[in-house]
């Protein structure tokens, strides 16, 4: 028989939170993102034996991503490590996603790390519309596999 969902176990996004590890050191909560995403890739070749239709997935590798959304209300996290850097490369984040558990109901807390996490296409220096709030979209990728704490 089939297990009954419990719906009041559903989490939101006001269960989560991102942080930030900057390179130079420290670790703090980015209060000012409003959306993040953490995700990964799979890169495959195709394969198909002879006397076979079907045309095999064979995994190469992996990619790691992490995206977020910034309301810009400060400089002094990201943008200063990345303009710090710009003549030498890029700098290294590490971030780690989490989503709270709700305690009285035993719902567990689910943590992922990535680490080696480097600025990876576009990254808004300024975006600004009238009448909008300021906000700046970043994309990472990582260097290292991520890791559930």
């Amino acid at each position: 028989m089939a297990e009954v969902v419990d719906w009041r176990k559903v989490r939101t996004g006001k269960d989560g939170s991102l942080s930030v590890k900057l390179p130079g050191g420290g670790e703090a909560l980015i209060g000012e993102c409003d959306t993040f995403r953490m995700w990964m890739s799979y890169t495959n070749v195709d394969f198909q034996p002879v006397g076979s239709a079907v045309n095999f997935a064979v995994p190469t590798g992996h990619t790691i991503h992490v995206s977020l959304t910034e309301t810009v209300i400060r400089d002094d996290l990201m943008i200063d490590a990345v303009m710090e850097a710009v003549k030498d490369g890029a700098p290294e984040f590490v971030f780690t996603g989490k989503l709270e558990g709700k305690s009285n109901l035993n719902v567990p807390r689910t943590s992922i790390r990535c680490e080696a996490c480097i600025p990876d296409g576009e990254i808004d220096l300024l975006n600004i519309t009238p009448g909008e709030t300021v906000k700046r979209a970043w994309t990472f990728r990582s260097n290292a596999d991520p890791k559930k704490l």
